[in-house]
């Protein structure tokens, strides 16, 4: 049973916010930042994998079956996140998405103030 949802859990996230990642990094940062970005998001995500790899067994151990649910609730926090904070970017041009993510609001403060400086020939 456990080996079941152990699998089942890989193959929900692999299809949803696993491959969310990707995605969502290429459509927040503009070009010339996008591989440095993609290469800090990644090594983020390997290494949460890693400490859930490493604390898995713990908290098989205190939550039993259990754990499933905190794992769901994670999800569901995420598709929240997801559905409520960013924006929709089909068929949207990338100058488009970029002004809406400057636009987004993040702990008061929103990133669509832009310093542009003026050069005199």
């Amino acid at each position: 049973m456990t080996a079941g949802l152990i699998a089942l859990v890989i193959v929900c996230f692999s299809g949803g916010p696993g491959a969310v990642t990707g995605t969502v990094n290429s459509e927040i940062f503009i070009q010339s930042d996008r591989p440095a970005a993609f290469v800090l998001v990644m090594m983020l995500r390997w290494f949460t994998a890693i400490l859930l790899g490493l604390f898995f067994p713990f908290l098989i151990t205190t939550l039993s079956s259990y754990t499933f649910i905190l794992f769901a609730c994670v999800c569901v926090l995420g598709s929240l996140y997801i559905f409520f904070v960013l924006p929709e970017t089909k068929g949207k041009a990338l100058l488009e998405i970029s002004e809406e993510f400057k636009a987004i609001t993040v702990c008061g403060k929103s990133f669509s103030e832009e310093q542009t400086t003026e050069t005199k020939f």
